[in-house]
């Protein structure tokens, strides 16, 4: 009997493993690193991969494709390969990786998005609806050791369906991010509507080192909150919910707060969109 396949594979597929990473498709450093990936889920999403590629490659994930395919369908939620701009442009296996290891532009305010290259990590370049502020919402780490999204916009921030709107006070400007947590900052321009899903790396065989890196990067986020104070500088004058500068105490020594990274960002929480935890 012919071992051969009868049909030629739809879906070219390397196990992550073969390259030194593990099943999520990581490097070993990667997994001890990075905080959360965001996976795009819509064109303008892609395009804003595919741009930080070019321009801030240290906060992409995968520079090559692990996962390749011939076609996409409809479903762009279920993708991992799109051409963008039909100039044959992908981002093949691509997300944004928001690494703590990663030079940001004002380490207090975490991972910052936006249109204003001075001011953002993550840049939003097309914006022909005019709805995307300089600094439209920042990623960032809060004194509990929990991963939030602030929103420091006018127009707001979707996530998990709960509008966030830093510069309006009947809203909720901050919200705690999960894992599965979809973030979308919507436009009436249909192919500008940003969408990303919310991934967080499998720490399995490498916690003690994760937990390493992580207390040291919020010591290091406090630190930088305390010497931005008072500057003056374009971008450190936002409005800062939740920032770790209280891990500092003492004289210039960095405290990290006893038992407030047992887990990867603090908790888990399933007691539906009511309330907002922010803390623990």
């Amino acid at each position: 009997m012919d071992d051969q396949p009868t049909q030629p594979l739809t879906q070219q597929v390397l196990d992550p493993r073969r390259l030194g990473r593990n099943n999520s498709g990581l490097s070993e450093s990667d997994i001890s690193d990075v905080l959360c990936i965001l996976h795009p889920a819509s064109l303008a999403a892609y395009r804003i991969v595919s741009d930080t590629a070019i321009y801030k490659p240290q906060h992409i994930l995968q520079n090559e494709s692990l996962i390749s395919y011939n076609e996409y369908g409809a479903n762009i939620d279920e993708q991992e390969t799109i051409i963008l701009d039909g100039g044959g442009m992908s981002a093949a296996g691509n997300d944004l990786a928001l690494r703590m290891s990663s030079n940001t532009v004002n380490p207090h305010l975490g991972f910052s998005f936006g249109r204003n290259a001075q001011m953002c990590d993550i840049m939003i370049l097309r914006d022909s609806a005019k709805r995307f502020s300089n600094v439209h919402c920042r990623i960032y780490v809060n004194h509990n050791g929990v991963l939030m999204l602030e929103d420091v916009s006018t127009n707001g921030t979707l996530v998990d369906d709960v509008f966030l709107k830093g510069k309006e006070s009947n809203y909720p400007s901050t919200r705690m991010i999960n894992p599965g947590s979809i973030i979308q900052i919507l436009s009436s321009v249909e192919d500008e509507k940003i969408k990303f899903i919310v991934r967080f790396p499998s720490r399995e065989g490498h916690e003690h080192e994760y937990q390493r890196k992580f207390t040291n990067y919020v010591a290091r986020c406090a630190i930088a909150n305390d010497r931005g104070r008072g500057r003056g500088r374009q971008g450190t004058n936002l409005k800062i919910a939740g920032a770790p500068g209280n891990l500092i105490e003492g004289r210039g020594t960095a405290s990290v707060l006893p038992n407030a990274y047992s887990n990867s960002h603090g908790m888990q929480w399933n007691g539906g969109n009511k309330y907002n935890v922010v803390g623990k």
